[in-house]
């Protein structure tokens, strides 16, 4: 063989194997939003951190952040029907958007990431 043939086939296989490896890798949409739960309540709890103090106390923040940490299972079910997902085989694209002005005072979220290896990139907040 020639080293051009050696060199096409090497590239073939490497390629192949990086092929299998995403599709084994290609994490689901459970992972997902659990990541995706994590990232709100860290989002939320930052907004808490904004509340004011009132006579120089924190107690406001204070419930805020116990509130959205107390809130986690009704933010999961909300991340999980406002989540589609586009399984792409070797990878995943997952979009979500996350509008709760109807009860709540807080801004809209949009989360887009790309799944893979076993890991979420976010490439959209």
């Amino acid at each position: 063989m020639k080293s051009w043939q050696i060199a096409i086939a090497t590239f073939g296989v490497t390629l192949t194997g990086l092929g299998i490896a995403m599709a084994v890798t290609n994490p689901s949409q459970a992972v997902y939003e659990q990541q995706a739960l994590a990232y709100t309540v860290n989002l939320l709890a930052a907004q808490c951190i904004k509340a004011p103090k009132v006579f120089g106390n924190d107690f406001l923040q204070t419930q805020c952040t116990a509130g959205v940490r107390a809130g986690q299972p009704q933010i999961k079910q909300i991340i999980a029907a406002n989540t589609q997902q586009q399984n792409l085989i070797f990878f995943s694209i997952y979009k979500t958007d996350l509008a709760v002005k109807s009860f709540l005072p807080l801004p809209e979220y949009h989360l887009e990431a790309v799944g893979a290896f076993n890991t979420f990139y976010i490439y959209q907040k």
